[in-house]
């Protein structure tokens, strides 16, 4: 090979990385890992998280106008405290008969048209099977889902939901009065009023549904179905029966004769 064909061959070298490469690398790392680090501290990602994270212990409820707020320990204007923890027997017993009462009266005083939004509520009508296969395929460990039955109903016992706080935070009797006043207020310091806030109500249903799954799941899916089916049941017969006693009135009978 001559010395020219030597001098045109090109010749490769390799470079190395040498200390900006390296310093630029170095910093591309540490903002990827900066970057998975901001992820988990997404507000909305941490709320997702907070989500699935269930609600089983006991909590202590400020209600009112806190001491942070100025306000004292058992005045009207102050703040008392309740503990929501999982109910007992007796006191899930007290919560199903509330709930069946708020149907029956919602049932009462808004005739046809209540049963029939009471029947989709729970299944979407028909019979008893049809509502409980339906009923099974629901989570009622949600929130949203107990806030639509509970709206359902509010429209027709408007203190339903007010009563149910009020029992899941074992409100004494004799302050009961109080307590219902003060979480039906907004929350608006501004205006010297201090009202459950919004993320505290939904904070006192999801805890309640977490604490007490399995038995409020057995309810809504085995009783109310059945409760909402014989309440059409009666109302079809308490219907048949107006149309019998109708037929046999005096005034019927010479409008046919």
């Amino acid at each position: 090979m001559s010395a020219q064909e030597t001098a045109e061959k090109p010749t490769t070298t390799r470079k190395r990385p040498g200390t900006k490469e390296k310093a630029a690398e170095q910093a591309k790392q540490v903002k990827d890992a900066q970057n998975s680090e901001d992820a988990f501290k997404d507000p909305s990602l941490e709320e997702q998280i907070e989500a699935l994270v269930p609600y089983t212990g006991a909590k202590i409820w400020i209600i009112g106008r806190g001491p942070e707020e100025g306000g004292e320990e058992g005045k009207d204007d102050g703040w008392e405290k309740f503990t929501q923890s999982k109910l007992g027997f007796i006191e899930l017993q007290q919560f199903f008969a509330l709930c069946s009462r708020a149907l029956l009266k919602a049932v009462k005083e808004g005739g046809d048209n209540a049963v029939s939004e009471i029947g989709g509520m729970f299944g979407g009508g028909g019979d008893f099977r049809a509502m409980s296969r339906q009923l099974q395929q629901q989570d009622f460990n949600d929130a949203q889902n107990f806030m639509s039955m509970a709206f359902a109903l509010i429209s027709y016992v408007p203190d339903f939901l007010t009563d149910c706080y009020a029992l899941w935070l074992r409100v004494p009797e004799a302050a009961q009065w109080w307590f219902k006043k003060q979480v039906a207020l907004p929350y608006d310091p501004d205006n010297d009023q201090y009202g459950l806030k919004k993320e505290d109500g939904k904070e006192m249903i999801a805890r309640f549904l977490d604490q007490n799954y399995e038995e409020i799941r057995d309810f809504f899916v085995k009783d109310v179905p059945e409760m909402v089916n014989r309440v059409k049941e009666l109302e079809t017969q308490r219907k048949a029966k107006e149309i019998e006693r109708g037929s046999d009135s005096p005034r019927s009978r010479s409008q046919s004769t």
